[in-house]
């Protein structure tokens, strides 16, 4: 079938398997302007196949180092422009735009700072283009992601989520220079961009890196980069140079660490990238046995069932229930066996999980209601309620809310009527965030997790 969207602006090609109704494939056929440029893919160790006479030598160009960039074009520029301004990414420099004429930048080596600015305009705009083919892009990040390359002098890089802004550092090799540690940058975004204010627990934070150092690792698999680096995180930029190993890896996916392994007391003691090893591992585990767009399109999609406090428990039972919803549940028994192998999953803890997709604002505002779909384990009473979230502390009522029983383990659907204060609520706020919560309490006596899921209004 063929969708246009005003926002973004796109003409959609949508595949559609007439079986099952699953999205199989999304192509953008609308035009861009195009430019050119030759860069590292992913980076000069992956493409050399070593770390042998490779040196960064304060950001000088060198012949090899120059004759290990690959041609690439840059897609999807915004029509008309010479600068790095796309549908998916801004990448500027702290001094303004990156322009060239007719986006020919085909002669910049790394010496030249717009070098970095191109590797992250291409490594976003690539990453975001394969999860869009996926189905899944274009319900999360509707504008273009800005991203400052050597925005600090720090050897590190951050996602800013108040600025919605990826600033990529310049301490030590350049973190632009490498696309490993931009597409991590980028996963922090994404999952920002699906669950406003996550991480704000030490297991979600954990949750939060995993994700992004997966993302880089399922990027370059998809890639055909190299079945030997894929697992091995930012090799360029987190080299020593005054360290013989042959490579060194800033962290690893393909580890078999627990969460008994990084918690309190641990060596790593709960810090959010040590214990981030623990899920990266195991979604790159899965991803070997299901493959790799089953899983990654899977991955993505859990993000929906998330709250912001979410913990390892509450991201494994997401990633179950979006089995559920993308592929009736068939990879279940192998998402179980991983998650439970990980210590990342209770199979004693009683779950509930709301499900469906958030409306847009001005479809609230038109049809006057919305529906999710509830999950419970086992039987209980389920409250739901639908509130609008401005700033950190305000919580609006749009609906009234609703007591749910289940006599036994099951879904249901629930509908809610916005009420007229609701209304005028979604009238007078440009931008908010609607959540759905679920409290609820186990027949037996036990408590469910709280279930909260949630969507920028626009």
């Amino acid at each position: 079938m063929l969708l246009a969207s005003g926002r973004p602006r796109a003409s959609y090609e949508v595949l559609v398997d007439a079986q099952s109704a699953a999205v199989v494939r999304v192509r953008d056929r609308l035009k861009h302007d195009t430019g050119k440029a030759a860069l590292f893919m992913p980076n000069p160790i992956v493409t050399h196949g070593s770390r042998d006479v490779l040196v960064d030598d304060d950001d000088a160009d060198s012949t090899l180092l120059t004759s290990l960039r690959t041609p690439v074009t840059l897609q999807r520029l915004r029509k008309g422009t010479i600068c790095l301004q796309g549908r998916f990414v801004h990448a500027t420099l702290p001094d303004g735009e990156v322009c060239a004429p007719g986006a020919d930048f085909a002669g910049v080596t790394r010496a030249d700072d717009q070098f970095e600015a191109l590797m992250a305009y291409v490594h976003v705009d690539r990453t975001a283009a394969y999860l869009e083919s996926l189905g899944l892009i274009t319900r999360m990040l509707m504008r273009p992601l800005p991203v400052v390359a050597n925005g600090s002098e720090k050897d590190d890089s951050d996602y800013d989520p108040a600025m919605r802004l990826i600033t990529l550092g310049s301490g030590g090799v350049d973190d632009g220079e490498d696309a490993d540690t931009i597409v991590h940058e980028y996963g922090h975004a994404l999952q920002d961009a699906q669950v406003p204010d996550f991480g704000e627990s030490d297991q979600g934070g954990a949750i939060g890196s995993g994700f992004g150092d997966y993302l880089q690792a399922a990027t370059d698999a998809q890639r055909a980069t190299s079945a030997t680096f894929n697992p091995c995180m930012s090799e360029w930029d987190g080299m020593d140079f005054s360290e013989p190993a042959p490579v060194q890896c800033v962290r690893r996916t393909d580890g078999d660490l627990t969460a008994a392994d990084v918690g309190p007391g641990t060596e790593c003691d709960t810090e959010s990238h040590c214990a981030g090893e623990v899920w990266s591992g195991a979604l790159w585990r899965i991803r070997a046995l299901i493959g790799g767009t089953t899983a990654d399109r899977l991955v993505v999609q859990s993000h929906f069932a998330l709250t912001s406090t979410a913990d390892f428990v509450d991201g494994s039972i997401a990633l179950i229930v979006a089995d559920r919803a993308l592929y009736g549940g068939v990879h279940e028994q192998v998402l179980r066996d991983v998650l439970n192998e990980r210590g990342l999953l209770d199979h004693k803890w009683p779950f509930m999980a709301v499900t469906g997709k958030l409306p847009r604002k001005r479809t609230v505002q038109r049809t006057r209601s919305f529906r999710v779909t509830v999950e419970v384990s086992e039987p209980g009473t389920v409250r739901v309620s639908a509130l609008l979230r401005r700033g950190s502390n305000q919580r609006l009522r749009v609906a009234k809310s609703r007591n749910v029983t289940f006599a036994v383990a099951g879904k249901r659907r629930v509908t809610f009527k916005v009420t007229r204060a609701g209304l005028r609520r979604l009238k007078a706020r440009r931008r908010a965030v609607l959540r759905i919560r679920a409290r609820a309490t186990c027949a037996s006596g036990r408590t469910f997790p709280v279930v909260e899921v949630s969507r920028r209004l626009r």
